[in-house]
């Protein structure tokens, strides 16, 4: 059975896969897994259930595995009679079974992501299909049948699963997809409208200035200023003159300490300039922005605006240049 969210004894809180794989990630080597169980407390202190993390201690490069990244409930374990999280979960296989076509290769239906709303900077959390709010969780607790619950949240559910207001939802969709079905898959981003995600998504060799935003990505190394951190894509950006120019996201400092995940992006950004002082490789993590891009007046570089780290997905990664 697989789950959407996972407790996470380390970090004391809730956590979905990408926060599982970042927080993983964050951490010195040698790095320890850790230990989950369910995200329902009464759950938690009725029965303790474990929860296995699915490869969140692994790069999300398809060509290394398989099977995406998930929770799952360690055989022999069970949920709470009541428990919300095993009804979710059996409420999103129902819909994927009801559905008459849809996949691709990697992914389910309810994991297909059609339509992305950015977050701006001020906005608080990282809404996702998964995320029930609590008085809907209250409201259900009120149902008696199981079944009825189950109807209930499908029907909660069936509208939701394929928006997200999460870039890295995104990103893990456009990852799993072969390069047919990133032409083919359509995605809308608010309030910009529908591209394929091929056309959503730019590769940094092929940056070039847009007064529209595009997710850019690539590996980048990390240099560390004192007003915050300068990301630098690998490749260089060919231009439609010939030329080319370096790529460049920057994170101030004082962005940072206003976000909520901004200790671990730090975490991340300092280990990586840890890797490439000790020459391990030079390029230790994958980048991903969701913002318009500006070309310096001598041409030689291009910098990437965006409005919210909400639309920033960085990766460590242990493949280098």
């Amino acid at each position: 059975m697989s789950l959407p969210k996972a407790y996470c004894k380390e970090a004391g809180r809730v956590v979905d896969i990408f926060e599982a794989h970042d927080l993983y990630f964050a951490q010195k080597e040698p790095r320890k897994r850790f230990d989950f169980r369910c995200p329902d407390e009464d759950c938690r202190n009725a029965m303790n259930p474990v929860v296995i993390g699915v490869n969140y201690d692994k790069n999300p490069d398809e060509n290394e595995f398989v099977q995406r990244p998930h929770f799952r409930l360690k055989k022999g374990t069970v949920h709470s009679d009541d428990c919300p999280w095993a009804e979710i979960v059996a409420a999103m296989e129902e819909l994927d079974d009801e559905d008459g076509g849809g996949h691709l290769t990697h992914l389910k239906k309810s994991e297909i992501i059609n339509v992305f709303k950015p977050l701006a900077d001020g906005e608080d959390g990282e809404p996702s299909a998964a995320d029930i709010d609590a008085g809907f969780l209250a409201r259900l607790r009120s149902i008696n049948e199981r079944r009825d619950r189950i109807n209930a949240l499908k029907e909660h559910l069936r509208g939701a699963l394929n928006s997200t207001s999460r870039l890295h939802e995104v990103v893990r969709c456009f990852m799993a997809m072969s390069d047919d079905e990133r032409r083919a898959q359509n995605l809308t981003i608010h309030p910009y409208g529908p591209k394929s995600y091929r056309g959503w998504f730019r590769f940094g060799k092929y940056c070039r200035k847009s007064d529209v935003p595009l997710i850019y990505y690539g590996g980048a190394n990390v240099k560390k200023y004192y007003s915050g951190y300068s990301l630098k894509f690998w490749v260089k950006a060919e231009q439609q003159d010939g030329t080319t120019c370096s790529v460049y996201a920057f994170i101030s400092n004082d962005r940072l300490k206003g976000f909520r995940g901004g200790k671990v992006l730090i975490e991340i950004f300092d280990g990586a300039i840890e890797i490439q002082e000790q020459n391990r490789h030079r390029y230790p993590v994958d980048l991903f922005v969701f913002g318009t891009s500006e070309r310096s007046e001598d041409g030689k570089r291009l910098d990437i605006a965006f409005d919210s780290l909400h639309s920033v997905v960085v990766m460590p990664t242990d493949r280098g240049a």
